[in-house]
């Protein structure tokens, strides 16, 4: 019965007894004797069920703050825990995360090996639990910072270490500085620990690639003497690395119509190309220009496809495949810092050919020529890459003769005419990488109409202009001298 139960009876009691005229006198004196009884039946019942049920719900409490509890520790670090009464048993669910030590019975000493989550427990001599709790082991962030604040300065870098690894995130000026970030990170976590790379770089992450791809006869180089391997070799520069200029190879022996005059000591590379496909010894088959974001691929084809028949071997029946041919173009550019470009170049000149082809039921499979090549090297933004040495070859040969007089044996010799000619041509390609950074106002690129406007009916009739030149908007006028101009020379 609980005191609700109880206040009920009572008052039922009071009112029966209360119609009674000789129990008048008795209620009145002990009325107040049973009211007081009542309230501390009443308060000893809630008291029982209030303590009842914090009993039942006492041991849900005490398991969730055991599971709850946990200690943190970072990796090579370690904490002394005192355990109340001692401990016969204590155990950790993965000793390859933390492990312990044990000074005393009532002492236990853990240490964190790897980042991970584990449990501890201790039992006491009778069996009954004495200490449970859940074991943090994070990286050793406090060395982390202190080694990266010693190398790199003025860094706003933060680290979160999250179970599935260390995880960086900040701005960095350069990709440099992120790369270093990185590897720094990487030995301090260890191995096989993954540590995830979310830094952002402040600086231009994108390159713009001008790419000349031009195809020059082999006899024209022999003549002139250009041995495409010396070309820019200067420094630390090789293997046809230019710095934009040419060397002492052809330094100012460019004495023929190719370029109708010389070229000096430090012209420009383009320059000699340009002057060789102007009288039309050399071939511009392409030029263009990407651009793309730090390790994001550009791709560039100029050509087209050609079907190659494909037979399908479970229904025997014939499928079109297209297969690519011209000039392409793949490059992948790095940013290491604000003025060097890891640059991964692949250039590609293809050619639809005779020589090889199949046939099969009666139709002709043409073969591809294909001349590649493929490098990563470092340049500095505006500095030249060439690649030469893709050489093709081309033999012709041709025999003229009278009919019947030409197949006479010795004296044939007189009535046929024979010629072998032989082509070899060389691939060459210019590559120059530059930072691109944008613009601050729209007004920055003028275009070449910006500085001429159509001439008037008189300018036009009068003195034959079609058009005359004007200040763009938002420059300066061109400074007028008064006077006589000139130099004064010493």
């Amino acid at each position: 019965m609980n005191g609700v139960g109880l206040m009920r009876v009572i008052q039922t009691w009071l009112a029966a007894a209360s119609e009674k005229p000789k129990a008048r006198a008795v209620i009145a004196r002990g009325r107040r004797r049973n009211v007081w009884r009542a309230v501390l039946w009443c308060a000893l019942c809630v008291c029982i069920g209030v303590q009842s049920s914090r009993a039942q719900n006492g041991q849900i409490e005490i398991q969730r703050r055991d599971f709850d509890r946990e200690l943190r520790l970072s990796t090579s670090s370690g904490k002394l825990i005192q355990l109340q009464g001692g401990a016969g048993t204590m155990f950790i669910a993965d000793p390859s995360i933390a492990d312990i030590q044990l000074p005393s019975p009532d002492r236990v000493f853990i240490y964190g090996k790897k980042p991970g989550r584990t449990t501890f427990y201790a039992l006491r001599q009778d069996g009954t639990q004495a200490e449970t709790f859940t074991i943090i082991v994070t990286h050793n962030l406090a060395d982390l910072n202190r080694l990266l604040r010693s190398q790199i300065d003025e860094l706003k870098i933060q680290f979160v270490d999250t179970p599935q690894g260390l995880v960086i995130g900040g701005v960095v000026p350069t990709a440099e500085v992120a790369e270093r970030v990185k590897t720094i990170a990487n030995k301090l976590a260890g191995e096989g620990n993954t540590v995830i790379s979310s830094l952002r770089v402040s600086g231009s992450m994108q390159v713009s690639i001008r790419v000349r791809i031009a195809e020059i006869s082999r006899s024209v180089i022999k003549q002139l003497g250009v041995n495409w391997a010396a070309v820019g070799k200067s420094g630390a520069f090789t293997f046809g690395l230019a710095s934009g200029s040419l060397s002492t190879a052809v330094n100012s022996s460019l004495q023929s119509a190719a370029a109708g005059g010389s070229i000096a000591k430090g012209a420009n590379i383009t320059t000699l190309v340009d002057a060789l496909a102007t009288q039309g010894l050399a071939s511009i088959l392409a030029e263009p220009t990407l651009t793309a974001v730090s390790g994001e691929k550009a791709s560039f084809l100029a050509g087209g496809e050609f079907p190659v028949p494909v037979a399908q071997s479970a229904t025997n029946n014939i499928s079109v495949d297209y297969r690519k041919y011209g000039v392409s173009l793949d490059f992948t550019p790095v940013v290491i810092s604000d003025r060097i470009i890891s640059l991964n170049v692949k250039p590609e000149v293809s050619d639809i050919s005779a020589n090889g082809a199949v046939v099969m039921n009666n139709i002709q499979i043409p073969a591809i020529t294909t001349r590649r090549a493929e490098t990563t090297v470092q340049l500095g933004s505006g500095e030249s890459l060439v690649l030469a040495g893709l050489i093709q070859n081309r033999f012709s040969t041709d025999v003229d003769k009278l009919p019947g007089l030409g197949d006479i044996p010795i004296l044939g010799t007189l009535f046929r005419s024979s010629s072998f000619q032989k082509n070899e041509s060389e691939l060459i390609i210019i590559v120059t990488p530059y930072l691109v950074r944008p613009a601050s106002s729209p007004n920055a690129f003028r275009l070449p109409t910006d500085s001429v406007e159509p001439s008037g009916d008189v300018d036009r009739i009068l003195e034959g202009r079609l058009a005359n030149s004007r200040t763009p908007a938002g420059s300066k006028p061109p400074v007028k001298l008064r006077g006589d101009p000139g130099f004064i020379y010493k």
